[in-house]
């Protein structure tokens, strides 16, 4: 919570260390579940592309481990979307949906772009095509 009350005061750079620290601390089979939940804690702030950039921050390391990877990349594609950065949010749910073509977080970010990326509509096609 130490994170929310620094984005609730302005100061998104001091709550890098929280966040890196919450997601450390939390075991590794629940990690990539703590991973997808960041942008829902951050959804509200008041200056959305700072906090994005520090989410990047904390994720990028967790964004190239196997077993996080799909969570990550999820998870900053919706903080671009908080931040209506579409084409950002487009290529990192494409990216996502590369490691694990099944995942369902790529196919709802997807969904979600469809009115401003229409692109989106083939990682729409290619999650049904990997869930028949």
């Amino acid at each position: 919570y130490l994170a929310q009350i620094y984005v609730g005061l302005d100061r998104a750079a001091e709550a890098l260390e929280p966040l890196r620290s919450l997601i450390e601390r939390t075991p590794v089979a629940e990690r990539a579940a703590a991973i997808s939940l960041m942008p829902r804690y951050f959804a509200r702030a008041s200056n959305l592309p700072k906090v994005a950039a520090v989410i990047d921050q904390v994720l990028q390391p967790h964004a190239q481990v196997g077993a996080t990877r799909v969570a990550a990349l999820v998870a900053m594609a919706r903080m671009r979307l908080l931040t209506r950065e579409g084409a950002q949010a487009l290529a990192l749910a494409r990216e996502a949906q590369q490691a694990d073509p099944g995942a369902e977080g790529p196919a709802l970010v997807a969904l979600e772009l469809l009115g401003s990326q229409p692109q989106a509509e083939q990682l729409l096609t290619a999650y049904f095509q990997a869930k028949p």
